[in-house]
């Protein structure tokens, strides 16, 4: 008898979860200063700097599937996530390139793409996740 992982145990934390860390820090910074960037009236440019990266973190932060890595505030199945996950990259992604930071733009690009395609298994993995699991939720 073998010990298969459970369809809905994400994969264990390596490398990969290391550089998804730093990228999401990255996305951060990008969208605060894409913000700064994107228009020419200050208060409007300090306004977007301060409030894109923490509405951003928030969504990131709340709308999870149970057990990656904990419970999730809020439980959305697994494709909501992956959704959520490629338009919070590409936001900075494409803030960067709209405010004619290039070279960042790509380099972000490419890392995400690496990131995700490093993690297919955890791509697998979000796709048959149902979000909640009643078992972590003693219920």
């Amino acid at each position: 008898m073998t010990n298969a992982p459970s369809p809905l145990t994400p994969p264990a934390v390596g490398p990969n979860e290391v550089l998804r860390l730093l990228l999401e820090m990255a996305a951060l910074v990008a969208l605060g200063y894409g913000g700064w960037q994107l228009v020419d009236d200050p208060l409007v440019s300090i306004v977007l700097a301060v409030v894109l990266p923490p509405v951003a973190a928030l969504v990131w932060g709340m709308f999870r599937v149970d057990g990656d890595p904990k419970l999730a505030p809020v439980p959305v199945p697994g494709l909501i996530r992956l959704c959520i996950e490629v338009d919070f990259f590409t936001a900075a992604v494409v803030l960067l390139a709209v405010v004619g930071a290039w070279t960042a733009a790509g380099i972000l690009a490419a890392l995400v793409v690496l990131h995700y395609a490093w993690g297919y298994r955890r791509i697998h993995w979000l796709i048959r996740h149902p979000g909640r699991l009643p078992e972590l939720r003693g219920g």
